[in-house]
């Protein structure tokens, strides 16, 4: 389990279902930042389940081409987590 608690297979069911939608467009980018997704999502790296840590960077990866976007994932203290996931034993 996590060390936030949850439930790691509805987790990776809900990353699989907003990877279905368009993340290179602003609209929906944006949308998930409005909604809170980029806390959820940076919270999501800081867990014990390397599914959903790869689950979150990849959605991370697409939308985080937006400026605006990535200047929020580091208001958000995302960057030193990602930093500290590149040093995991993890090669995925």
């Amino acid at each position: 389990m996590s060390k936030h608690g949850g439930n790691q297979t509805a987790t990776v069911i809900a990353l699989c279902s907003m990877r279905d939608f368009n993340l290179a467009q602003e609209t929906c980018q944006l949308a998930i930042r409005d909604v809170g997704g980029l806390e959820v999502l940076i919270n999501l790296l800081d867990t014990d389940e390397v599914k959903c840590k790869i689950g979150s960077l990849k959605i991370l990866k697409e939308i985080s081409h937006n400026p605006q976007i990535r200047r929020n994932i580091v208001d958000l203290g995302g960057l030193p987590i990602m930093v500290n996931i590149l040093d995991s034993p993890h090669k995925s």
